[in-house]
């Protein structure tokens, strides 16, 4: 056994004087020494530390360790020894004759077998690659299994071996994998919170969640049924994340840093599921509000935590302090707003905290606790105030309690679009009579064109200015309503004025061809929208408070708000609860108007998602009539029935007009 020194240095015996026993090479010739010495010097250059190599017969084995900084150390090292064999061969060609097998030829003085190099590499701090020289001679200094006097030939076989955590190279694909990996999660949890919206817009445009409101469902209720039936939904594929990094085993995401993780997921659910309730009330369409919010959360999230974090590495290397202000006061206002910055900020964080990690200018140091104030600890603290605070603002919002606020800075809006416009185009358009503070103009009842107000409608105006309607079930005290169609458009009025006043007992219509108002008179009824100038009071209170606690509106809609995924039967029972009706009468209560409004018994128990467009109305109308509301609003109820059927239904509301008058005269 020989070790590189005594290779390099004191250079090979010539194969016939190099017996299989013998420990300690022969003095070689000058011509091959001083050829391998001058080869071999730039392989022990190149080598960044030694260990000792096994040379025997057939076989020659160099183990090398080469720092893999120097990418360069390796194959200079290979080069080396390659040339060094081949010099050796070139001085010491082989004679002829058979081949010697494995171990043979001890004694020979031709003797010897193939002659292997191998070259084996391994970083000074790990092990980075395992690199197999072989050279084979020919004639009879070749192996057994080599044909004789076949030509010599290297062959290199690389092995690598595992490389070491604290690498750079290591450190940069983990440093990459956990962004991704990060990414991944915040778009998973950007979708996922955004996807509760859906439904909330279905339900808030058909005009379902309008009429539970109004049924008795209090906002409180609403949005804890909501958030408690979501949470369920929200857990579930959170369970499945949680799952999926503990089945892959994930370092960076292991032991209790998993459970840091699990705790992320619940407090980004609290926080976004509250935020989505609140952003969805700015949309009409359901698609576009999950297309929309899935992209506000993802920017904000994942995108400003990567800004936050590219900002901080430019700070860390160039010091460009005037940037300094600006990442400090994005990252505070991100941290504030947006849940899924905080989820991805601490997500990372955590990552970071593996105690395999190597030391880092950024971030929390290896080996620091998940739990800590500096890794997740502000995160989750951000997190549930943001549950607080949009749970409260989702409240207030739907309770009314800043109605009053959104209305006159609408009203002021539209009027001075109005205004702009009107000016633009030299002359003014619509009714002239609105002043801004529900008063006319210059008291006259005039319209533009010179139209004059009909004498009835007038009379109700001043009636109900004058008082003379105070206590009316149903009153509406000059309501204006207007629209927005575009920024560069004028305002579409819907409404120009309405007075009137109903008596108790009293079926009063409103006619008008498409577009008169009609159906924005009764959302101004029922809270749905609110007026821009006036009241619309029903029981001597305003309308919005009806959908906070008010029983005694019912309601049937222009269009069909019925849940389709429940039975006829399921949807009359879940109002009449709402109403309020004991348990015990439920039953009777149902079976009765779905008979009285003419139902087939073969669809009650079907759900109303397949019903015709005239059931619907039907079951729309018994909604309405439940627990026989004081004040009834029908929005065209006989739209798709047929004669027979729209005969039937206006008995049905002649008998419920004449029932409330006996019940008033009994009064």
């Amino acid at each position: 056994k020989l070790s590189l020194d005594a290779v390099l240095f004191s250079g090979l015996p010539a194969p016939g004087t190099w017996p299989a026993t013998q420990s300690t090479p022969a003095p070689a010739a000058s011509e091959s020494l001083s050829g391998f010495r001058q080869a071999s010097s730039g392989f022990t250059q190149a080598s960044s530390g030694l260990k000792p190599l096994k040379v025997g017969l057939p076989a020659v084995e160099v183990v090398v360790l080469v720092n893999q900084s120097a990418v360069h150390s390796l194959p200079t090292a290979i080069n080396q020894l390659s040339n060094a064999l081949l010099k050796y061969m070139d001085a010491h060609p082989p004679a002829p004759g058979p081949a010697l097998g494995a171990g043979a030829g001890a004694g020979d003085d031709d003797g010897g077998d193939a002659l292997t190099a191998a070259a084996e590499t391994a970083s000074a701090k790990g092990s980075n690659a395992t690199a197999d020289v072989r050279e084979v001679l020919p004639g009879r200094y070749t192996a057994a299994s080599s044909p004789v006097n076949s030509a010599p030939h290297i062959t290199v076989v690389n092995a690598p071996l595992p490389a070491l955590h604290d690498e750079k190279a290591v450190r940069v694909r983990e440093d990459a994998a956990q962004l991704m990996l990060v990414l991944c999660l915040t778009l998973a949890g950007s979708v996922l919170t955004a996807s509760f919206s859906v439904h909330l817009v279905r339900e808030r445009t058909s005009g379902s969640k309008q009429l539970q409101q109004l049924a008795g469902a209090s906002p409180l209720t609403f949005w804890a049924s909501t958030a408690l039936w979501d949470a369920v939904q929200y857990l579930l594929p959170s369970a499945a994340i949680l799952a999926l990094m503990a089945l892959y085993d994930l370092p960076a995401f292991s032991g209790p840093r998993l459970a840091t993780c699990a705790v992320l997921l619940v407090a980004l659910g609290a926080a976004g599921l509250p935020l989505t309730y609140l952003l969805q009330m700015f949309f009409t369409d359901e698609m576009s509000s999950l297309q929309r919010l899935n992209t506000i959360y993802f920017v904000t999230g994942y995108l400003g935590y990567l800004t936050t974090w590219i900002l901080d590495l430019i700070l860390l290397i160039l010091h460009p302090y005037h940037l300094d202000n600006i990442n400090t006061t994005l990252r505070a206002v991100l941290l504030t707003l947006s849940p899924h910055y905080c989820f991805a900020t601490a997500m990372s964080s955590v990552a970071l905290t593996a105690p395999y990690q190597g030391w880092r200018p950024y971030g929390p140091r290896p080996g620091t606790s998940p739990w800590d104030w500096t890794v997740s600890g502000r995160p989750l603290a951000h997190l549930a105030g943001q549950a607080v605070l949009y749970s409260t603002l989702v409240l207030v919002w739907d309770m009314g309690l800043l109605s009053g606020l959104k209305a006159h800075v609408l009203a002021a809006w539209l009027r001075i679009r109005l205004a702009i416009w009107s000016r633009s185009q030299g002359s003014t358009s619509g009714l002239q009579y609105y002043t801004g503070s529900g008063a006319w103009g210059n008291g006259d009842a005039v319209l533009s064109g010179g139209l004059v107000e009909d004498e009835d409608v007038e009379a109700e105006r001043q009636a109900v200015r004058g008082g003379g309607r105070r206590g009316a079930p149903v009153l509406l005290d000059g309501v204006v309503k207007s629209f927005s169609t575009g920024l560069f458009s004028p305002p579409v009025r819907a409404v120009r004025g309405v007075w009137l006043g109903t008596r108790p007992g009293e079926c009063f219509g409103l006619l008008g061809v498409n577009g008169a108002g009609k159906t924005t008179t009764f959302k101004m009824l029922t809270g749905e929208e609110e007026p821009d100038e006036g009241q619309a009071l029903v029981g001597g209170r305003q309308a919005a408070g009806q959908a906070a606690g008010g029983r005694m509106i019912g309601y049937c809609p222009q269009f069909d708000a019925l849940p389709g995924a429940m039975t006829g039967r399921e949807v009359l029972t879940m109002y009449a609860r709402l109403r309020g009706m004991p348990s015990p009468c439920i039953p009777p209560t149902v079976s009765h108007l779905l008979s009285h409004l003419g139902l087939p018994l073969r669809d009650t128990d079907e759900q109303c998602g397949g019903y015709s467009g005239g059931n619907r109305r039907k079951l729309a109308v018994a909604v309405a009539l439940v627990c026989e509301p004081g004040v009834v609003l029908l929005d065209e109820p006989s739209t798709g029935m047929d004669p027979g059927a729209k005969r039937h239904l206006w008995d049905i509301i002649r008998q419920e007009v004449q029932q409330q008058q006996q019940q008033q005269a009994a009064a």
